[in-house]
């Protein structure tokens, strides 16, 4: 549960930055509060999906042991996640592309859905556009009046950092992801 409230206090972190140098001023409660509530829900949804009998490690164990709290967890970013897009709805375009994107990253769990790892071979590519776009292009396309060259510098930075913590994730996970069947 610790790296659930890691992610999303990450994840909430970052958006407030990116409101803090490049949108002062605005009202980042709403955002924020959504990008919170749905990275609660997506990533304990995407850890609660985890069916893997082939091998044991103190990851996999805890997951298992621990299925109703991740489960009590995402039903409540599902929740939160409802209640601020009322506050953001007419902006459902730019919430459903990184939800489409997620959706593609978790729906290899799920049993009926695993011959979609195959497009799982970008997995850390996608997950870094992913953070970077709700992090950065999902609040300057919401609330700046117009885009600027430093925005993109802005963009591939983030992306650059992100990336870069996700191939030490990856060279973490890179036995795991072999008997899984994952390129990474």
């Amino acid at each position: 549960l610790y790296s659930n409230s890691f992610i999303v206090l990450c994840a909430t972190a970052m958006t407030v930055h990116t409101f803090r140098l490049l949108l002062p001023g605005n009202d980042v409660f709403s955002l924020t509060g959504f990008i919170a509530s749905s990275t609660l829900f997506s990533y304990c949804l995407h850890w609660y999906l985890l069916n893997d009998n082939l091998r044991i490690t103190s990851r996999i164990t805890w997951t298992g042991n621990h299925k109703k709290y991740l489960l009590i967890f995402a039903i409540s970013g599902a929740i939160g996640s409802v209640f601020f897009f009322f506050y953001l709805h007419q902006y459902w375009i730019q919430l459903a592309i990184p939800a489409f994107i997620t959706m593609i990253y978790t729906a290899p769990k799920i049993p009926a859905l695993n011959k979609l790892k195959s497009l799982a071979v970008g997995k850390t590519f996608l997950l870094a556009v992913t953070w970077a776009y709700v992090t950065v292009i999902l609040p300057l396309w919401i609330y700046a009046s117009e885009w600027d060259k430093n925005y993109a510098i802005f963009f591939i930075s983030r992306f650059s950092l992100i990336y870069l913590i996700c191939l030490l994730f990856d060279y973490r996970d890179r036995k795991e992801d072999k008997e899984q069947g994952l390129t990474t």
